[in-house]
């Protein structure tokens, strides 16, 4: 009894050892697998640079600039055009003091470095991060490309931004962002979005219409920090799930829950900087409006007495939502819920600029009021996508094969025990 006994505990000995190895070998296969596709990364992306594929400028266009505001305005309190005028003063003299803050317009490069240096000032990439250099280790990568003719990243030519998953780099395709920003020049009409100029004189200028350019370059750089916010939201949020050999993270495609919290990422990071939590939510309902717009215009042939301000419609916009097919409009809409949640004066703040030489504030002449009656007019119909109703079918159909055979083995089974008897 004793010697099987020990038999007993020697095999399971043996067993516990052997799946110890198994386990232990595996991991090592799998880290040797990590180690050999990130040095085929690299060194795809130092040919790629090698090759030129690597696009330090938007839209074709190098004398594209971009600016970075300086600071917040919160006028959510009732000020009058008066305090509001005072302020602006008292900032520009404040402005004055300083040399650096002089209009200072920087290149795509230049603009992203500053702005993920910001969105990840919280986080392990502090003071680590590169744009459109050779990735390094413990940093955040951000790499625009033309084009990716060795596949680094599978559906690379309908990607905007994704997280590759290798050495912390999100990758940018260059060709589609530039589809997308060229929609922004077709703006020909300012729906929320007002500027005001602080004049030499003294005298305040404002401009509900909105300079065209500036508002069209505002949408660019709005639409930009959304974009890159996302993706720096999954390196931070999701890197070691992503790292670990799933697939990568894409601002477009499947909207799921890894997607809502890079989306919401976006809110909690501008909302930590001074001078992006007035300027993110701002544009971000121009950007809604416009959408909106649009989408009227496609369902009932018309905008004229659209908007509130004007005259309020009657007919709500119909829009179709999907796991696999969010509506950009959809997700704008969920940000700006988030923002005014955790900020209620998010629509109630103007951020300082200098523009064309000329301090300036950006703010919104629509509230939070005018945004919850602009979501009553808007429809959303979820439907289950195409991926969810196959998932559905396979396990339908598996499931049915089980029975099947659960089905077949009790009729053998009756039919067996029957013959023994």
């Amino acid at each position: 009894m004793q010697i099987d006994r020990n038999i007993t505990l020697l095999a399971l000995s043996s067993v516990i050892v052997l799946a110890l190895i198994l386990i232990l070998g595996t991991s090592l296969t799998h880290s040797r697998r990590v180690d050999l596709r990130e040095n085929r990364f690299l060194q795809t992306i130092e040919k790629y640079k090698q090759m030129g594929l690597l696009e330090n400028d938007l839209m074709n266009d190098r004398t594209l600039r971009y600016r970075l505001s300086l600071a917040t305005l919160d006028y959510s309190e009732k000020k009058t055009f008066a305090v509001v005028k005072s302020e602006l003063k008292k900032q520009q003299a404040l402005l004055l003091q300083e040399p650096d803050n002089v209009e200072r317009l920087l290149s795509l490069k230049e603009y992203v470095t500053a702005l993920a240096s910001r969105m990840a000032s919280n986080s392990v990439f502090n003071g680590r991060v590169t744009v459109n250099e050779t990735p390094q280790k413990n940093h955040l990568n951000i790499l625009f490309l033309s084009s990716d003719p060795d596949n680094l990243l599978t559906g690379f030519e309908d990607i905007s931004c994704a997280f590759t998953g290798t050495s912390n780099v999100v990758l940018c395709n260059s060709k589609t962002i530039n589809r997308t920003l060229e929609d922004f020049d077709r703006v020909s009409e300012n729906f929320s979005t007002a500027i005001a100029t602080l004049d030499s004189d003294g005298s305040l200028t404002i401009n509900s219409l909105a300079n065209g350019a500036i508002l069209k370059q505002l949408l660019k750089q709005n639409f930009l920090t959304w974009l890159l916010g996302h993706e720096i939201g999954h390196v931070i949020l999701h890197g070691n799930k992503v790292n670990s050999g799933s697939m990568p993270l894409h601002f477009d495609f499947v909207y799921d829950d890894k997607e809502r919290e890079a989306d919401a990422f976006v809110v909690h990071a501008v909302r930590a900087d001074n001078s992006l939590q007035a300027a993110f939510p701002v544009i971000l309902l121009e950007f809604i409006e416009q959408r909106y717009h649009k989408i009227y215009q496609e369902q009932y042939g018309s905008s004229a007495m659209v908007f509130p301000a004007r005259n309020s419609p009657v007919e709500q916009i119909s829009i179709t939502a999907t796991s696999y097919s969010m509506p950009l409009l959809v997700r704008a809409m969920s940000l700006m819920d988030q923002s005014i949640h955790e900020n209620s004066k998010a629509l109630n703040q103007a951020t300082y600029s200098v523009i064309d030489g000329k301090l300036a504030y950006v703010g919104s002449y629509k509230f939070t009021d005018y945004y919850e009656f602009l979501k009553t007019r808007v429809h959303i119909v979820e439907k289950p996508s195409i991926q969810s109703s196959r998932v559905a079918l396979c396990f339908l159909i598996f499931g049915m094969v089980i029975a099947l055979a659960l089905l077949a083995y009790s009729q053998l089974h009756r039919k067996g025990h029957g013959e023994y008897k």
